[in-house]
């Protein structure tokens, strides 16, 4: 009797209402977004003399997929100066052999390497 009542409680637990799901409704996929509108800002902080680097920055500015480059040129940069660079020392610590014949420390074998 008791081993039918554990197995009528097993399966009253797993037993489930039929209401809300658990799971969180689905969310649509990229393609079902719009494109974002495109701005038609007009800058009006050019200088009287348009330099080549002041038209560069506002094309940078102006223009997202060039923002998107320059941050990639930007981390190149990065890259370039980080591999100039020494390395982060390292240090490492080895104990070998301890507590062998019961000796603890006094027969371990230890090596410190520096790099």
């Amino acid at each position: 009797m008791l081993p039918m009542t554990g197995l009528a409680a097993l399966l009253a637990g797993c037993a489930s209402s039929g209401g809300t799901s658990a799971m969180p409704p689905p969310r649509p996929l990229g393609a079902a977004y719009a494109p974002a509108a495109a701005t038609t800002e007009v800058v009006t902080n050019t200088p009287a003399v348009l330099q080549l680097t002041d038209a560069l920055v506002l094309a940078l500015q102006g223009n997202p997929e060039l923002a998107a480059f320059s941050y990639a040129v930007r981390a190149a940069e990065a890259r370039v100066l980080q591999a100039g660079l020494l390395p982060n020392p390292e240090l490492e610590l080895s104990v070998d052999e301890y507590g062998r014949d019961g000796a603890g420390f006094d027969s371990s074998e230890t090596a410190v390497t520096l790099g």
